[in-house]
């Protein structure tokens, strides 16, 4: 009984982690796609270096609404 248990975890853990592993990927590569036709078309795009900045706003600002 214990060990169906086990294997019946294992199976729904390794369906959780190969679709999360998916989504990781799949929105890398859209990511990446969206960021070339934007480029291409001569939109300007913040560094990554600003990027971060932003974000660390943005949890300066949660801090201060919470």
């Amino acid at each position: 009984m214990q060990r169906r248990a086990v294997r019946a975890f294992s199976g729904f853990a390794r369906q959780l982690f190969s679709a999360a592993f998916r989504v990781v990927v799949t929105s890398i590569v859209f990511t990446t796609c969206v960021v070339i036709v934007l480029r291409s078309m001569g939109v300007p795009m913040p560094s990554a270096h600003e990027l971060l900045r932003q974000v660390e706003g943005l949890s300066k600002i949660a801090k201060i609404v919470s």
